[in-house]
């Protein structure tokens, strides 16, 4: 049983590393001001839902406490992969900005899903 722990929580956190390192990579490509914002939500949510994570397990249990955050992160990939895809359509350059900004506040909104 250690050695199976040892290694869900080296690919856990290898796995968060590719994350941080991605979405900085986004947050680049989508906005050049607010680069890290996509990781500073995802701490900050992850850090917030980590308080109410105890009433949600005495509420839904352990393993459907899992599915349900499974299932906050695969939308919030969903919705951050939607961004990415709608920050990469030529636009003219006068909606460039506009649809930059959006696109990045989608991006961030699917962050939030992730960090929870």
């Amino acid at each position: 049983p250690i050695l199976i722990l040892s290694v869900g929580w080296a690919l856990a956190f290898s796995v968060f590393t590719a994350s941080a390192a991605s979405m900085n990579l986004a947050g680049i490509a989508l906005s050049g001001k607010t680069t890290t914002l996509p990781l500073a939500l995802i701490s900050i949510t992850s850090g917030i839902y980590n308080l109410i994570l105890t009433r949600e397990i005495e509420y839904l249990g352990r393993y459907h406490s899992y599915l349900f955050g499974s299932m906050l992160g695969t939308v919030g990939c969903f919705i951050c992969m939607l961004a990415c895809f709608l920050g990469q359509q030529p636009n003219n350059n006068a909606q460039h900005s506009n649809n930059n900004t959006a696109n990045m506040i989608l991006f961030c909104f699917g962050a939030i899903f992730i960090g929870m």
